[in-house]
């Protein structure tokens, strides 16, 4: 999935690399596979998510659909915007009642 450009959007996306690299590793270690975690929007979000993305058993809450297309490379996370559930084999949101999801 392509990320959003324009404007300073791109600009955001490669600027402080090595800060956002640092800050997305040292959260990333504090949360332990089987988690549930919500995700913003954002250009150290999307880096966040690419290291979050290999962890096993992960369940996530986004805003955000470029990130949501980052978290969906791994088959075992399961991935949900406010408006449903992502489905991972075909890249669209399965409409229903998401509001057990955040009792858990």
């Amino acid at each position: 999935m392509k990320t959003p450009t324009g404007g300073d959007y791109d600009l955001r996306l490669t600027r402080n690399n090595s800060a956002k690299e640092l800050i997305s590793k040292y959260a990333a270690d504090c949360i332990p596979n089987n988690s549930t975690v919500f995700i913003s929007v954002g250009t150290t979000m999307e880096t966040f998510a690419r290291i979050m993305k290999d962890k096993k058993n992960m369940r996530y809450i986004t805003n955000s659909i470029f990130i949501a297309g980052i978290l969906r490379q791994n088959p075992e996370n399961e991935i949900f915007l406010p408006s449903g559930r992502l489905n991972n084999s075909v890249s669209q949101q399965t409409p229903g009642d998401h509001c057990p999801l955040f009792s858990r």
